[in-house]
């Protein structure tokens, strides 16, 4: 059997796994962790390739060294073949296989990348080790033509011994990457199925005598200050004659010495154990400290290598996970390792660079799905602040289409690979503070093999817990964590409550739930415009002791960067040729793939924020607050106040906030609330502001961390006396088809044939070209598929008014419009009534419907119209500066905003409804030269206004597809449906829907020449004048 064949083959001379280090000369290099002085050489750059269409061996001893190496191509290692310009397309599946299922065989055809590259070698007095940090999915490695060894499990580190293979002077390795391997069957994660060596290779220059496994256990006593360190470790090689000791060295973030102890070995291993006085590790408070282990033969250095390290000590304790002692709050993410250009490759920075984003939204957890990540992830999740949930590379899911779920957890050939997987994966991790639980795996089914990974994790680090979400073992054999995934909000309230809840076919009953926190793996699917609900969820998940958070699922569209026609855009399944595919589904991240934040990003850190606002007492002169940290005061947060009156600052002041410990409610004076007079304002809106006194390691000083908004009503009267800007004196002309309002650069035509308003023309400007006409329509997100076929079914998309009758009273200038709505083909219906008031410059528009059939849900109630391309400049006062909708609001802010048309329009990959505007008041739809329209409600209402037709929205496929027209869409909307998350999770719950039903609203239009005049007080007018 070839080795890509078998299961039980997980490497041949590959060494044994270890914690991830690299070793240093010099103990100062390596005490300050300067990288560039470890002995290591870099292999990533050029290297030569060739693509070929099979393995070209059976047998690695048959491989010969390539004669035609000016055959080869160029590749940039690392990287993958499939966007390096070779003849291989990326394919993205969720679930299925993209390969016939006959495991444990892989494909026949399966393309193989031949990688070459030369280096040098000046010393052979020591031992040197190649090391991969990630090929995928399988490889045989040869140095000079002679094999070195053999590797599957692709986000795992595979390092062999190439000493003896090695010579003085230039040197070839090659190394054959197969696409497919027995390790496909375990690696069928929810994303792009790429090849190749995607992460650093490199050669680690060792003594002849130096140190293999490095093992640290650095826990938190009881009493929150004592540090236990546990130190152990063994070498990898001994020289004949060498009588090595250990000398660790323990700094803390001054550089100060806090332990100098050495140590001698013991059959070839050394312990160490000692208690000291120290600073605990958190996500909140990410306190390390660096340990050297130096290893020396008398007074010289060997070697030495560093480690930085965080006290803390994680366990499950009365239903609930607790860090230090405490329980926390898990505000995570899923995180796939995704860079739109290069894949599953990404640089030091670009890790960085998301993590940043994380801590800078709230984020304080990522569970990595589904493998364990590039080394550099954990250094920075210890560095930074954040837990990490550490994921074996494993995911079954393709065999659930297979028709047994199960099947690979209960096959006994598999269970050497699965455990080798966990093995791996916590050798290499487990000298991370940032790491606080081991997972099994992701949707592998439930069997023998897990259970086996499960004892070999707790045997292996009994000092963490362990997480498997198919766990439904009566006992909980493979996970100490309730873990469901993407429950409706009825049953993870019934979870917090200990009663009978359901998970597709898994049932918690109270007496399983009793010992285990609840923590939803995955949850909030933020696909396209979406997910809604989240204020939802996390006012549960503070509800119930027992709920612990969750990680929203995902942290990244993994959207690739290609271009079509010279316009850029990024691609999904099926734009690569691949038919095996699952679409868009890739496209569920919190940011865009070039890392710019979706609306949902900015919705989840309101959500997870560290300080909440509970009452406000204006009378009383405070206000309630509760410091939802899990372990920091409040010490470190200033607090900003200021009252709003559209858009002008009435009165504004700061605090410091001092003495409000962790998870503590407490009343705050407010300095300067009792001066105000708060019955005389003007309406206004209080906004409360808590950002950072200093700068912090991911912001800087006066970064935002959580904000409070009260909307505060006026005692005084609303409407104030102001000039009408359009008091025109109208004449009305009617024939049989029309019906014409003029009076100087002002024309109004109504159709009396369609029964709706055909233009309005202002000072030269249509600043009406059509409409308004009642719309149900939205271009459907992703979140709307549960629906989608039941509009089409009802052509909400088509609907049309069909007059019956059209009445005119040329004395009040009012038209009434009676009849229905219908779609084509359809008997459903809707009776409407319409009614146009023309008074003083402003039309009234008044709508009242009665449905009689159609669609139980909607996906809007409101109007379409089409205004000049040039009305591009909206000034509004409502929920803003980005989108929200009934149930994805809570992050938008009440103030009055001035944007352009492209900022109202949110550019999301897979076109789809967006950019909508709530708890609206007015809006002035403007042109450069100022002139415009007005619009207000009788209520507060939604908006939405960009460049494309719904139609063109609708069918859209890519940003590409996107035409502007001469037009500008303007929709005002009643009611809009919510976002919920129901492309992989609940719909939008009662609350957020829309409903058939009766519906009336009233708008009115008014052309301006600017906005300078003070248009809330317009707005008042209108409303006061016209009811």
């Amino acid at each position: 059997m070839r080795h890509i064949d078998n299961p039980e083959i997980t490497g041949i001379h590959r060494l044994p796994s270890r914690s991830y280090y690299l070793p240093y000369k010099d103990p100062l290099a390596a005490q300050l962790g300067l990288k560039n002085a470890a002995s290591v050489l870099s292999l990533n750059g050029t290297w030569k390739f060739k693509l070929l269409p099979y393995p070209p061996f059976t047998d690695p001893n048959e491989y010969s060294e390539p004669t035609d190496l000016y055959s080869f191509e160029e590749i940039s290692v690392p990287g993958s073949w499939q966007l390096s310009g070779f003849e291989d397309i990326p394919i993205y599946t969720n679930i299925a296989y993209p390969f016939p299922v006959d495991p444990p065989f892989a494909p026949v055809e399966n393309p193989t990348g031949w990688y070459t590259r030369e280096f040098d070698v000046s010393d052979l007095s020591g031992s040197i080790y190649l090391r991969f940090e990630g090929v995928e999915s399988a490889f045989h490695v040869f140095v000079n033509g002679v094999f070195a060894g053999y590797s599957v499990g692709s986000r795992l580190p595979a390092e062999f011994d190439i000493t003896g293979l090695c010579r003085l002077g230039q040197n070839l390795i090659s190394v054959m990457v197969y696409r497919y391997s027995v390790g496909s069957y375990m690696e069928d994660q929810d994303m792009w199925r790429l090849s190749g060596i995607f992460r650093d290779v490199y050669l680690i220059y060792r003594p002849s005598s130096h140190l293999w496994d490095v093992r640290i256990d650095s826990l938190l006593g009881t009493d929150l200050k004592t540090g236990i360190l546990q130190v152990s470790g063994s070498m990898g090689k001994l020289e004949e004659g060498c009588n090595p000791t250990v000398s660790l060295e323990l700094f803390d973030c001054t550089e100060k010495a806090l332990i100098e102890h050495n140590l001698s070995l013991s059959d070839g291993t050394f312990t160490f154990s000692t208690e000291m006085a120290v600073l605990p590790w958190t996500a909140e408070t990410p306190n390390l400290y660096t340990l050297v282990v130096t290893l020396k033969s008398g007074d010289e250095v060997l070697e030495a290598i560093p480690f930085r390290i965080g006290f803390r000590t994680v366990e499950i304790k009365d239903g609930n996970l607790l860090v230090n002692g405490t329980p926390i709050m898990i505000k995570g993410v899923n995180r796939h390792e995704f860079h739109p250009v290069l894949g599953r490759t990404l640089s030091y920075e670009g890790q960085k660079r998301d993590l940043l984003i994380m801590k800078k939204h709230n984020i304080n957890a990522v569970r990595t799905a589904h493998y364990p990540n590039h080394p550099v992830f954990y250094e920075l999740c210890d560095e930074l602040g954040i837990y990490v949930v550490d994921e074996a590379d494993l995911e079954c899911h393709g065999v659930e289409l297979a028709g047994d779920a199960d099947l690979l957890a209960s096959d006994p050939r598999f269970q050497k690979a699965f455990v080798d997987r966990i093995e791996r994966t916590i050798h290499r991790d487990r000298n991370h503070p940032s790491v606080i639980i081991w997972s099994m795996g992701n949707e592998s089914g439930f069997g023998p093999n897990i259970v086996a990974m499960a004892e070999t994790a707790r045997r292996l680090d009994p000092t963490r817990p362990i997480h498997y979400e198919r766990d439904n073992s009566v006992s909980m054999l493979a996970s100490d964590i309730i873990c469901p995934m993407y429950v409706s909000l009825e049953q993870v309230i019934n979870l917090g409550e200990s009663r009978t809840a359901y998970h597709g076919p898994m049932v918690f009953d109270p007496e399983r739930l009793k010992p285990y926190p609840v923590i939803l793996c995955e949850y909030a699917h933020a696909m396209g415009n979406s997910p809604g609900g989240l204020k939802d969820y996390w006012d549960a998940f503070y509800k119930y002791p027992k709920l612990q958070g969750g990680f929203l699922w995902d942290f990244v569209d993994q959207g690739l960067l290609q271009q079509r026609e010279g316009k850029e855009f990024y691609a999904y399944g099926g734009d690569f040729g691949d038919k095996l595919n699952d679409g868009n589904f890739c496209l569920n991240g919190l940011v865009f793939p070039d890392r710019s934040s979706s609306p949902a990003l900015i919705e989840y850190k309101k959500a997870i924020e560290p300080v909440k606002v509970l009452e406000v007492n204006l009378e009383a002169g405070s206000i309630l607050i509760e410091n939802r940290y899990d372990f920091l005061t409040l010490d470190h947060i200033l607090l900003t106040w200021e009252v709003k009156s559209y858009g002008r600052s009435l009165f504004s002041g700061s605090q410091e906030l001092t003495g409000i410990a962790p998870r503590q409610k407490m009343w705050i004076d407010i300095a300067g609330f009792k001066k105000i007079h708060w019955e005389t304002l003007p309406e206004s809106t209080l906004n409360f502001s808590f950002i950072l006194r200093e700068p912090e390691s991911f912001a800087p000083c006066g970064h935002e961390v959580a904000f409070h908004q009260e909307k505060l009503k006026s005692a005084r009267t609303k409407h104030q006396k102001i000039a009408s800007e359009v008091p025109f004196s109208v004449k009305a002309c009617e024939d049989p088809e029309k019906i014409v309002f003029t009076d100087g650069g002002n024309r109004i035509i109504f159709s009396k044939i369609t029964g709706t308003l055909e233009s309005w023309t202002f000072c030269g400007t249509d600043v009406i070209k059509k409409g308004p006409k009642i719309n149900l329509w939205r271009a459907p997100i992703d979140n709307d598929r549960p629906f989608v076929e039941s509009w089409q079914k009802h052509k909400l998309d088509q609907l049309q008014l069909q007059p019956r009758s059209v009445h005119f009273d040329p004395h009040s200038h009012l038209i009434q419009v009676n009849g229905k709505v219908i779609a084509p083909s359809l008997r459903w219906f809707i009776d409407v009534e319409l009614t146009y008031q023309l008074q003083g410059g402003v039309l009234r528009m008044s709508v009242h419907g009665e449905p009689s059939g159609g669609p139980e849900i909607w996906p809007r109630i409101g109007l379409e119209l089409q205004l000049a391309k040039e009305l591009s400049t909206f000034t509004y006062y409502g929920k803003g500066p980005h989108e929200s909708y009934p149930d994805s609001s809570a992050s938008a802010r009440l103030d009055l905003y001035t944007q352009e048309i492209s900022d109202l329009f949110t550019n999301y990959i897979y076109p789809q409804e967006n950019g909508n505007r709530s708890e609206v008041e007015f809006l002035f739809a403007g042109s450069p030269r100022g002139a415009g329209l007005f619009v207000a409600g009788s209520e507060p209402f939604n908006f939405s206004a960009r460049r494309f037709s719904l139609e063109n929205l609708t069918c859209a496929k890519h940003t590409y597809d996107l035409n502007e027209d001469n037009a500008t869409y303007l929709y005002l909307d009643q009611e809009v449906l919510g976002l919920g998350s129901a492309s992989c999770g609940p719909t939008p719950t009662e609350q957020y829907l829309v409903r058939n039903k009766p519906f009336s609203f009233t708008f009115y239009f008014t052309p301006l020449s600017s906005s300078s005049l003070p248009l809330h007080h317009l707005a008042s007018q209108i409303k006061a004048k016209l009811d």
